[in-house]
């Protein structure tokens, strides 16, 4: 239905896997074992949107229109440790396809694919 990139599928399908192994596997009850951590360790997107505060803030103009999207960016000063840290991988993830869906089933003029 080209909704996702090729990448948000993968770290959707990611996800999925990762839920199912909390609810199906008991003994696992941590983002810190190694298999789950690993898992979180191969998310695309967060290296993607998550990064280092920008040097440069743009301005937008509200009275001008744009055209397409904008790219969801988050700016830490502590990004390289949290980056490191599976569950936080994990969350913000989810938060990433979550807000994209969301968004884009706002309106009807989305452009695909949404993230």
């Amino acid at each position: 239905m080209s909704i996702l990139t090729d990448d948000a599928y993968k770290d959707l399908t990611n996800i999925k896997n990762i839920r199912n192994d909390f609810a199906h596997k008991l003994e696992l009850d941590s983002f810190d074992i190694q298999s789950i951590s690993d898992r979180c360790r191969n998310f695309i997107l967060v290296d993607r949107h998550v990064g280092p505060i920008p040097t440069e803030v743009s301005i937008v103009d509200p009275t001008k229109p744009t055209r397409g999207r904008a790219t969801p960016y988050l700016g830490l000063p502590d990004h390289q440790e949290k980056l490191s840290d599976p569950r936080f991988r994990y969350v913000m993830t989810t938060q990433l396809i979550s807000n994209a869906l969301g968004l884009g089933s706002a309106g009807e003029d989305t452009i695909l694919p949404m993230i």
